[in-house]
């Protein structure tokens, strides 16, 4: 393949008689070759004495002859003239190479533009897979942008629901709290003052009759402290903070017990002293939803909280006996279940994971699972997690 391997050489490095001979030719019109062309000393037609080297400087000035965006018909009938041309520099050559000789030099002139056109289209396919794996990679691209815009337009949406739901839950405690402290705290304090005002027409001789009606308004206050302190752990029972998660679970189930009927158990193994705030107040809430559903949807007799620790994760398995629901597939067809909603938002916002098993007569599974992470090594967007 050396024998050819500089034939696309610049015109002046082919300098001879030949070149300048065949380059007249081809820009005349004419199509005869005159026989006294290439008389002469034939050591100056061609600058090199090979077969292969002659060839080159014929190509070298036919390439050069022909424009880049020549047309085919044009090339073919350049090429055919120039063919003619050099069969007669050649026989006009003493000795005339032998035809054998001809014949090899042209086959190895073919093989190198063939190999070169090999190479060409090996190049042309590789562009072209390269241009087909852009084009997929692209739409690749685009389809996982529109997936996250679909996700992030699911997002919106959720925060929308969850922003509505925390609204009217906040204008519903008011409404309640207002209520309660209206139609009950301010009764008894009403009665209260005017059991104050008659104490002090009583006279100071009718002693049993002062005492009977100083231990009325004494019950009357411990019936508002009582009330007072209903509504403060309504709104976050203190034990979460001074005795633990395990224990406001147990006051919870024995309440929910009490006002429902339905049978509550905790189940534990270990205290789980450990857990930061963030941590209770995230497995305190979701019990009390999972609850809430169990009162008004399930017609469960019995629920059980169970919890356990193992390689730093604390589970969270809550399970009723009653009927049965469809689970929303994804988080935005989750629209009538805000309150579940609620509960996988507040176990992700700690890392944790978040499922509901839910099947007829076996009843429904809520699973909580959060990493269990000391107050000092936590993160510290954690610490903005809302308490109540």
């Amino acid at each position: 393949m050396k024998l050819f391997s500089s034939f696309m050489k610049p015109l002046h490095l082919c300098t001879c008689r030949y070149s300048a001979l065949l380059l007249d030719f081809l820009r005349g019109r004419s199509r005869s070759i005159p026989a006294h062309l290439f008389r002469g000393d034939a050591s100056t037609l061609f600058s090199s004495t090979s077969l292969s080297g002659r060839i080159l400087a014929h190509e070298a000035v036919v390439r050069s002859y022909l424009p880049s965006n020549s047309s085919k018909r044009v090339i073919e009938q350049a090429r055919k003239r120039a063919a003619r041309f050099f069969a007669h520099a050649l026989a006009s050559l003493e000795p005339t190479p032998p035809t054998n000789q001809v014949i090899e030099a042209l086959s190895l002139y073919l093989m190198e533009l063939s190999a070169e056109h090999r190479h060409m289209q090996m190049a042309l396919k590789a562009m072209l897979l390269d241009k087909e794996e852009a084009l997929i990679l692209s739409k690749s691209n685009q389809r996982h942008y529109e997936q996250l815009l679909k996700k992030s337009e699911a997002h919106h949406a959720q925060l929308r629901r969850l922003s509505m739901k925390l609204v009217t839950a906040q204008e519903d405690e008011r409404r309640k709290i207002s209520r309660e402290l209206h139609d009950v705290i301010a009764q008894i304090l009403t009665g209260i003052n005017i059991k104050l005002a008659s104490l002090k027409k009583q006279s100071t001789s009718d002693a049993k009759k002062l005492r009977s009606s100083i231990n009325n308004t004494q019950r009357l206050v411990e019936k508002s402290v009582a009330i007072v302190h209903q509504f403060a752990c309504e709104l976050r029972p203190c034990v979460i903070d001074l005795m633990g998660i395990i224990p406001a679970l147990e006051a919870m189930a024995q309440q929910f017990h009490e006002r429902t009927g339905i049978t509550a158990a905790v189940m534990t193994q270990s205290p789980l002293a450990h857990l930061d705030i963030a941590q209770r107040t995230c497995l305190f809430r979701v019990t009390e939803e999972a609850l809430t559903n169990v009162e008004r949807h399930a017609e469960a007799s019995e629920v059980t909280i169970q919890l356990s620790e193992m390689n730093g994760i604390v589970s969270m398995n809550i399970h009723d006996n009653g009927k049965s629901f469809n689970i929303p597939m994804t988080k935005s067809h989750s629209g009538r279940h805000l309150g579940l909603l609620g509960m996988q938002e507040r176990v992700e916002m700690l890392e944790g994971r978040f499922a509901i098993e839910s099947a007829p007569e076996r009843g429904t599974t809520i699973a909580v699972s959060i990493p269990c992470v000391f107050p000092t090594k936590r993160k510290s967007k954690l610490r903005s997690v809302p308490t109540s």
